[in-house]
């Protein structure tokens, strides 16, 4: 009984950090030159079609898969053909993808930061760029989502040692101490019932998530990466150890 409060009074203040929302929100900004999905060293980062198959998931909705498909990037890359085969079979894989999905892991979203120079006497960056109000928007089948990332403001000093300042420092644009960065979010609450929240004049619908991980990396020309630094709360890196151990078993 007492774990069922727990779980209910927590599902209540997710509803209310959503619906209490009131700020001028920050959208995530654009990332062109980021790695493709499947790129060595580097994880597979949320699709918009991911984003949307959490709400749906995180709201026990079952979506019409069907109308998802002319949304793939993929399929306006077909011929007449093709596309006819890809509607037959595509709404298939995606349920089986879709009943599968147990939101346990947290999704790696990308984020250009800003850093301040480092600090010698902290022993650390600050991340100019996030706020209170910070948010990752993801438009797919003509609706618009935003990821709530809570406690990000936790992850805004970053504790770098000295030892790896200077892979950091490499992997700096050369103006305005942009660096490239994948912040993992384990997806937590959304509420179908809630009416979409305005921003800009967009309708989205919000998702409430927790700030796993972040980390820094290193974007090459052919758009290979390399990691060069990452902070995992204990509850990530305790999950990455039971998978090593799981895989050895």
């Amino acid at each position: 009984m007492t774990k069922f409060l727990s779980a209910v009074s927590c599902c209540l203040l997710a509803a209310a950090v959503i619906v209490g929302l009131s700020l001028p929100l920050r959208a995530m900004a654009d990332m062109p030159d980021a790695p493709v999905v499947g790129t060595n060293y580097f994880p597979d980062t949320a699709s918009a079609a991911d984003v949307a198959t959490i709400f749906y998931r995180l709201t026990r909705q079952n979506p019409d898969f069907r109308k998802w498909i002319p949304f793939l990037p993929e399929y306006k890359q077909m011929t007449d053909a093709e596309r006819l085969e890809y509607l037959q079979t595509k709404p298939l894989e995606l349920q089986q993808k879709f009943d599968l999905l147990t939101l346990q892991e947290p999704i790696a979203i990308q984020f250009e930061g800003v850093i301040s120079p480092y600090s010698e006497e902290n022993q650390g960056y600050v991340v100019r760029n996030f706020a209170s109000d910070t948010f990752f928007s993801f438009t797919f089948a003509q609706k618009n989502y935003a990821i709530v990332p809570q406690g990000l403001m936790d992850h805004q000093f970053l504790a770098v040692q000295p030892a790896a300042k200077r892979d950091v420092e490499s992997g700096l644009s050369m103006t305005g101490r942009k660096i490239f960065m994948i912040i993992y979010v384990q997806p937590t609450y959304a509420d179908a019932a809630a009416p979409p929240t305005m921003i800009d004049g967009k309708p989205y619908q919000l998702i409430s998530g927790k700030v796993m991980n972040i980390a820094l990396y290193k974007i090459y020309s052919n758009k290979q990466a390399t990691v060069l630094w990452e902070e995992g709360t204990k509850t990530f890196n305790d999950n990455q150890k039971n998978e090593l151990l799981n895989l050895k078993q």
